[in-house]
This record gives structure tokens, sequence and C-alpha cells, in this order.
């Protein structure tokens, strides 16, 4: 700063041209000044998270490659979110509305959903600003209902079978088992007085009249297996999804026709057919195989072409091996001891990566 004084004795040593000089060049300065704060001010302005970059404009315009400047920490995209909000029918006029006209109008789009067994009642689709188009046309207005009958025996009551109780039965919309004996905590419906495997089809049809008798019309379909399958029900209704629930039809992994094998299997076929139920293919939309008569871990490590392995000489489709031996959506998997059912329902239900439980969450339509 300089003092009055000072200031007083430069003015009268200045004559009329200097003083005008020392005024240009004041009021050149502070303009100068104000326009290199407002270029600065500018650059800035440009950055959102409003913390100085320290670049003014003159060296930024004038540095080589000026545009390339690291800017990786800064989002390129916005996040977009779809919002899921489970609901019931009592509350659609007064809860899910207030939902709706409050915080689900912020999402980029958002839909209710039905408490029901997957996949369920989808109420209302999000009409939010730049809401993202999602087709919703192809799910059903009502759920699959599936009754699920597993043949077991006596032997097997307190283990294997309570294993399937307590892990994929519980998916089903109803169970039960056929043994030859009762088990009222199963519970199981006794069909033959005695265990061989000559009686597997005495107990399948015996379970298939309980379930025509006692059950009847509240389920879609019927779903059989043995106790020592573990069935993945989410994608067995996937599947059934593509298919009219009028139509009658069976469905199962195929087998070549041969006098040695699957004769059963073939003969049901042809009952099948007689009163027009019709055998439908198994495979997804990549032609791979969703139901498996092996634990995972075997599909998976089946040589090709092997001539010990049965499955190669009857399986109906040209055999699959290493990651294409089984559909991402499979549905089956045979011959499962209790302590790995209980892994396969933890791995699946239970443990969840962050890209793989995005996936699953929205990967099906």
């Amino acid at each position: 700063m300089l003092s009055g004084r000072i200031l007083r004795k430069l003015a009268s040593s200045l004559k009329p041209r200097g003083i005008l000089c020392v005024l240009f060049g004041f009021t050149f300065g502070c303009v100068f000044n104000i326009t290199t704060i407002r270029r600065f001010t500018e650059w800035r302005l440009l950055d959102a998270t409003n913390i100085p970059i320290g670049i003014p404009m003159s060296e930024l315009s004038s540095a080589p490659n000026a545009v390339s400047i690291n800017l990786a920490s800064k989002p390129v995209t916005p996040i977009r979110i779809l919002c899921m909000i489970l609901t019931m029918p009592n509350n659609h006029a007064l809860q899910a509305r207030a939902v709706k006209r409050t915080w689900a109008s912020r999402c980029d789009d958002y839909f209710f959903h039905g408490l029901h067994h997957y996949p369920s009642v989808l109420i209302s689709v999000g009409s939010a600003p730049n809401a993202v188009s999602i087709n919703l046309a192809s799910k059903p207005v009502t759920p699959i209902r599936i009754l699920c009958m597993i043949l077991t025996m006596p032997n097997n009551h307190a283990l294997q079978a309570r294993a399937v109780k307590r892990t994929w039965a519980s998916r089903c919309d109803d169970y039960f088992f056929v043994s030859s004996e009762n088990d009222t905590q199963l519970p199981a419906y006794a069909a033959v007085s005695t265990e061989n495997r000559n009686q597997l089809w005495d107990k399948t049809k015996f379970g298939v009249i309980y379930a025509a008798t006692q059950y009847g019309r509240p389920f879609d379909y019927l779903f059989k297996a043995d106790d020592d399958t573990y069935v993945i029900m989410e994608n067995l209704r996937k599947m059934l999804e593509e298919h009219p629930k009028n139509q009658s039809i069976i469905m199962g992994r195929r087998f070549k026709v041969s006098s040695s094998f699957c004769g059963s299997i073939l003969f049901v076929g042809q009952c099948a057919q007689a009163v027009g139920v019709n055998m439908v293919d198994s495979l997804d939309a990549e032609g791979l195989e969703r139901f498996h008569p092996f634990p995972a871990f075997v599909m998976l490590n089946l040589e090709e072409n092997n001539p010990s392995n049965w499955l190669t000489h009857f399986n109906y489709h040209k055999l699959l091996v290493g990651q294409r031996c089984c559909s991402n959506y499979s549905i089956t998997f045979h011959y499962i001891k209790p302590p790995e059912m209980f892994t396969y329902d933890f791995l699946l239900y239970h443990i969840h990566t962050v890209f793989n439980k995005a996936q699953r969450d929205l990967s099906e339509k």
C-alpha cells in the first residue's frame, strides 16, 4: 500500500500526459485482471465438483493436446436405477399409489411386484422422465402352479427325503412323497408293499392317480422326480412359461429308443400321445440340455465320444462336453446326496456375487 503523502508527491510531479498514462495503465491492468479472472472462472464452472483445477484458460488453450485431460474419476454416464416395489392387491389403492406419487417417480423406471411365486403379477409400469422402455408383455398374468411328486423309500425318509423337503421341494406350490410306507412328517404315502426297481412304475402310477384325485385342478403341472434329484424350480417355471397352460405336455431329457433301455419311458410316451399329450423337447434356446442324469461336476467332466459312457450312446441329441454340457438355465441334476443337496442350495440361493446377482434379478423376461 502507498501512503497518501507519497501519492500526493507523485501526482504533483506528473504532467497531464503522465497522469493519462497512469490512468490508462491502471485501467488496462484492471480490465486485463478481470478478463483473466473471468476466463479462469469459466474454466472452473466446467468442473462439476466445484474443485478448482488451477489451469488458466490461456494456458489450457495453448497447451499441446490440451483436451486430453484425465477425468477418469468423473462418471461418463449417469447411473440409471430400475425400482421394483413389492405390494399386494389390498394395497394397490392407497399404499402403492402413495409410493407411485412420491419417491418412485424419481427412479429412472419402476414397477410393482405382487407377493406370489416367481414369476409374479406385474400390476404397474412406471412413467418416470427418461424412463427406460421395458417389455413386460410376455409375463403371465397368473403364476404357474406346480405340484411335485417325489419317489422315495423308507430307508431314505430320515436323510435323503428330508434333505429334499428342506431345499428345493419347499419351492414347489405343494409336494408329496411316494414310498412303500406312510410318513406323516414328509408327507409320504405307501404305494407298494415292497421296495425294488421293478416297483418304480407302480409308484409312478400311484402318484399320478393320487395327484389327480387328491389335488386336482388347483395345479397346472405335475412334476415327478426321485429323492436324489436336485431341482432348480425357478428355471422349471421359466421353461413352462414357454407353453400355454391348456397344452398337455410331457417334458424331460430325451433318450434314443432302445429295446434294452428306457422301455418304460417309451411306453409312457406312447400312452401319452394316444390320449393327446405331446412329448416336448426340453433343450434351451441355444440347444443345450436342461435336465441332467448326473451331478454337475460329472456333467462338466464328461469326455466326448467316450465308449464307456452310456450317455454317449443313448442321449437323443449329440452329447456336448465342458460348459456346453449344461444350459445356463439347467433344471435338474441327479444322484445328489444330502450334503451335496444342501451345498447346491447354499450356492444358488445364499451366496451372491455382485455381477451375478444383478444379472440374475434382471435377466429373465
